[in-house]
């Protein structure tokens, strides 16, 4: 198995700073400033739990794969070997689904192509949701974005992210349009079933979410969250639900 190395920083400006010594602050320009970009073939993959700015605790994750269609396609080859075609959902109970599952993590855990980024915002951080108006949580959806990049991709940005195609607060025409002017690059929407590697970001961001808000209780998602933490030599995603972490494979 390769060697995984996980950070846990309590800021996320503790995190920028140690990667890219760059300013996070949520002002609406987070990335404008880098010109560098990855190459083509990496892409950035959003998934989410909780409504930002309507929930005690919103949860993002972003996975940056190298090589993105050359995995999409390894990922459609273990389908086949475990004979599945349904969704990979973590909310659902379909107990066909844990062999998958299991080996999209391990493909996920074993390979220097993949990163991964979460992180818990308590709601304080998403705004008062009788103040803000819709076009104002997207805004600060957007930086939040952006700082997790900062801190992420060495002062490097991928030349396009890809989010489910109904997540709350985007991506409309003019959440695009913002997004592409604060983060300076392309943000395409996709239904889930047309990405193997989006459904996996889904899923791990869904797992990791479960865990802080101690809501498990069927036992093939148990099972299947301490393989997660196995696979990526975790005791815990977090002891304390009320810290702000940031969880990064590297």
């Amino acid at each position: 198995m390769l060697r995984k190395n996980f950070i846990y920083n309590s800021a996320l400006g503790l995190v920028a700073s140690m990667f890219v010594g760059k300013n996070t602050s949520t002002g609406g320009n987070a990335t404008n400033n880098s010109s560098a970009q990855l190459p083509e073939s990496e892409v950035a993959y959003i998934a989410e739990s909780g409504v930002f700015g309507k929930e005690d605790s919103f949860f993002i994750a972003i996975m940056l794969v190298k090589n993105a269609a050359v995995h999409e396609q390894q990922l459609v080859n273990l389908r086949a070997t475990h004979n599945y075609r349904s969704r990979l959902l973590y909310r659902s109970n379909d107990k066909f689904k844990v062999n998958f599952a299991k080996g999209a993590i391990d493909y996920f855990a074993n390979n220097s192509d993949f990163k991964l980024i979460f992180k818990k915002v308590p709601f304080p951080n998403t705004g008062s949701v009788n103040n803000d108006s819709l076009r104002a949580l997207s805004v600060k959806k957007i930086d939040l974005i952006g700082n997790l990049i900062n801190g992420l991709s060495l002062n490097r940005i991928p030349v396009k992210f890809i989010e489910k195609y109904q997540s709350p607060n985007g991506p409309s025409n003019g959440f695009k349009t913002e997004f592409s002017n604060v983060i300076n690059s392309t943000l395409e929407s996709k239904i889930t079933r047309d990405s193997n590697i989006l459904q996996l970001t889904s899923f791990i961001c869904s797992s990791i979410a479960s865990e802080f808000k101690n809501v498990v209780r069927v036992s093939k998602k148990i099972n299947l969250n301490i393989y997660l933490k196995s696979s990526l030599n975790l005791s815990s995603f977090n002891t304390d639900i009320m810290t702000d972490k940031i969880i990064i494979k590297i």
